[in-house]
């Protein structure tokens, strides 16, 4: 028999699903209007953005640089790598703040 305040179990695998989600407490309590969840969202993607290009500067181009044994187009390549993986990042950070600005534009903060 269930207390008042208990949560019955659910029977449905989506049911069972969202509350091991909750579990994980990953979505902030500070939610509380369209513009939070828009904010949260582009933080998280740009986040997740920064992290794969950041990997690839440092196990592509990285690894790529020190193993190419003084050979000319390894060492070409991985160096174009790293270009590439720093542009990467630098991108990912202007949209950032673009869409930042924008978005405190725009709810007048």
């Amino acid at each position: 028999m269930l207390a008042a305040g208990d949560v019955p179990e659910s029977k449905t695998l989506l049911g069972q699903l969202s509350g091991k989600l909750k579990e994980f407490n990953i979505w902030p309590d500070n939610i509380n209007s369209v513009e939070d969840i828009i904010q949260w969202a582009i933080t998280l993607g740009a986040s997740l953005a920064g992290i794969v290009a950041l990997f690839f500067l440092i196990r592509y181009g990285g690894y790529e640089y020190i193993t190419s044994a003084g050979n000319p187009e390894q060492s070409k390549k991985a160096m174009q790598a790293i270009t590439q993986s720093v542009i990467g990042l630098v991108l990912v950070l202007a949209a950032y703040l673009i869409i930042t600005l924008v978005l405190n534009i725009l709810s007048g903060n």
